[in-house]
């Protein structure tokens, strides 16, 4: 009988590591629909180059239009990081309320938070285990995902918190979306059985409670979004939720029960306290934390990039162009706007320019069904951009190419027309672009106060411009 136990228990390890694997396996067309329109990882793989030094660095950002942070304002000097036998493979910027952090981690599992408005190293520690995704700042704590799984906690000071082991009886059901913290604990999707989990700090018994949707399949797509009263998810059911932080009641859902279905190709972004999120269908949807919708703008193809906004300027990609539009907004006074709702089907966001991402001849292959949006997201000639930060004037992009070489240009924000140059001696005029393929680590701040830009290399070097 003890034999026939084992069996059993041995029998059902292996057909749960069999699903697990099932599940964990994404099509390349499923994964084209689900991060959009390309983008750059901010986790990277090891080096490949010889260590380089810190004048080399300096002496290519030179080339860009922006300045290095000078000494004056304690933001010029480069912080240096580096270990021996030890390379950074992830940079990650982290904002909430008036804290903005970066966090460097490196190949030995050794984290370092710096502080992103003065550039000073406030502290580093030892992670222990490989990160499994980017961390996770709310309130006056800071949570890493880990290899095991595990979760690890940090005050915003430095001080660790504990560390959680999530039990082994959840050891088949590896999270696939960010662990979010909140005052209550911490949050996560698992793709294997299509759950929100919610765990307590310290507890490693089990979960507090769990959300699972009544659809099979319905897997909950990454991120999750917190407050200490709701957590917010998208479910591939076909649905926004809203449930109980607390207990895992569902509050609402949207679309409501009345059968219909939204299809993201890519993640929600939270800004302004209201949720922003395109369709297949093109149309980009703003909707606040009761699930009211305060206006829907038709873009005329399938939303394929996570909307990015800064300035009240709204950015996101469709397989053939970047658009950006500006929502109405009523100005509270003391810099405090409103997004205007709308009424009677009216417009309430001006398109203010786009640019395209595929040649004429692509567009009309696409437009008129010659071509898929799977193969069009998969063409090298697809130009890969994201938007980094918006200017005074200027919005910055990063286009990384197919050989994988990356270049930062920009476009002024209201026009879309691109920065050019003549050159000397042909007379033509071309958009200037500066090559950064040197900094494996390229990403940006969306501080209307503090507008920089980050450049990191695996040596641990990091560097902030401004305009």
């Amino acid at each position: 009988m003890a034999r026939l136990r084992q069996f059993r228990f041995a029998a059902f390890a292996a057909v749960c590591l069999l699903a697990s694997a099932l599940f964990a396996c994404v099509s390349p067309d499923e994964s084209a629909e689900q991060h959009g329109g390309g983008g750059e990882s901010r986790r990277d793989a090891a080096p490949t180059q010889e260590p380089r030094s810190i004048d080399f660095y300096r002496n290519t950002l030179r080339q860009v239009p922006l300045r290095l942070m000078d000494a004056e304002q304690d933001l010029s000097r480069s912080i240096s990081v580096r270990e021996d036998d030890a390379y950074m493979t992830e940079l990650h910027y982290r904002d909430d309320s008036d804290v903005r952090d970066l966090y460097a981690i490196f190949s030995n599992h050794h984290i370092y938070r710096l502080n992103a408005l003065d550039f000073t190293l406030d502290w580093t520690a030892d992670l222990e285990h490989q990160p499994v995704d980017p961390p996770s700042a709310y309130a006056d704590r800071i949570a890493f995902h880990l290899e095991g799984p595990r979760v690890k906690t940090f005050l915003r000071e430095g001080q660790p918190t504990g560390q959680q082991l999530i039990n082994q009886r959840f050891i088949y059901e590896t999270p696939t979306s960010p662990i979010l913290a909140t005052t209550l604990g911490f949050f996560f999707g698992v793709a294997q059985n299509f759950r929100v989990y919610a765990w307590l700090d310290r507890n490693t018994q089990g979960p507090q409670w769990f959300w699972q949707g009544k659809k099979r399949g319905a897997r909950v797509a990454a991120p999750l979004f917190a407050d200490d009263n709701q957590v917010y998810f998208y479910s591939e059911s076909g649905h926004f939720l809203s449930v109980d932080a607390r207990t895992g009641d569902r509050n609402w859902q949207y679309p409501f029960d009345d059968g219909t279905q939204i299809r993201l190709l890519a993640p929600a972004a939270l800004k302004y306290n209201m949720f922003w999120f395109g369709d297949v269908t093109g149309s980009l949807y703003v909707m606040d934390k009761s699930s009211r919708v305060h206006f829907q703008f038709p873009a005329g193809e399938p939303i394929v990039s996570s909307p990015f906004i800064q300035d009240y300027y709204v950015l996101f990609q469709t397989p053939t162009q970047m658009h950006c539009i500006r929502p109405a907004w009523v100005d509270m006074g003391e810099g405090e706007r409103v997004l205007r709702p709308a009424e009677r089907g009216e417009d309430v966001a001006e398109p203010k320019w786009s640019l395209p991402l595929v040649s004429d001849e692509t567009y009309r292959a696409f437009r008129n069904g010659r071509m898929s949006r799977e193969e069009l997201m998969a063409s090298e000639e697809r130009r890969d951009i994201r938007p980094l930060m918006k200017g005074n004037t200027w919005m910055y992009m990063l286009e990384t190419t197919p050989e994988g070489r990356k270049y930062i240009f920009r476009v002024d924000a209201d026009s879309g027309q691109p920065d050019t140059e003549r050159d000397s001696e042909t007379g033509e005029e071309h958009v200037r672009r500066f090559d950064v393929t040197a900094f494996p680590f390229v990403l940006a701040n969306n501080d209307p106060d503090n507008r920089v830009i980050y450049f990191g290399t695996h040596e641990g070097y990091i560097f902030a411009m401004r305009e």
